[in-house]
């Protein structure tokens, strides 16, 4: 939990500081929200920042990659909103360290992708294996017609040499 007024920090527990690599407050306080976000990913976050002082509709929950003190960058689940303390308004964050949920998306991802060229390839082999034994029955089936009509041929010659010197049978 992290507590701000004006974009710097008044107040962050224990859980927060340890997310972002610190040891205690007084190296956060007084500091700016913004140091701790990404570069990358400060304009979009102003942005939001801006649009919530002109009271447009921002949402409370979203997802930004952050930087520890030691410059490691990892992403963030933020939930913000404005609360009224006795000393005036302040913006209180509740930001949760998604890392672990990432890299767990991540396999997830490689995994299905992993799936999906298993069924590729698998689908390739059946019909890589149609192909294969549709040409074997083929062939042997071709084999076998070519030497069946040869066989054919050749007793249809020979039963025409036997019969074709016999007189024929009367009925």
């Amino acid at each position: 939990i992290a507590i701000s007024r004006s974009g710097y920090y008044i107040y962050v527990n224990r859980k927060y500081l340890e997310i972002f690599g610190y040891k205690n407050l007084n190296e956060l306080k007084g500091k700016r929200v913004i140091e701790q976000v990404a570069p990358q990913s400060r304009e979009e976050l102003i942005q939001r920042i801006l649009d919530r002082k002109k009271g447009l509709p921002v949402p409370n929950a979203y997802v930004v990659l952050c930087q520890r003190k030691n410059g490691k960058q990892f992403p963030v689940f933020n939930y913000v909103t404005t609360v009224n303390l006795n000393d005036g308004p302040a913006n209180i964050a509740f930001a949760t360290d998604i890392t672990e949920q990432k890299n767990t998306e991540k396999k997830l991802q490689d995994y299905s992708q992993q799936l999906k060229n298993y069924g590729a390839h698998l689908q390739t082999i059946r019909e890589e294996e149609r192909i294969y034994i549709s040409r074997e029955l083929h062939d042997n089936l071709g084999q076998s017609l070519t030497a069946l009509k040869i066989e054919l041929f050749r007793a249809i010659k020979i039963f025409s040499e036997i019969y074709k010197n016999r007189p024929p049978e009367k009925m």
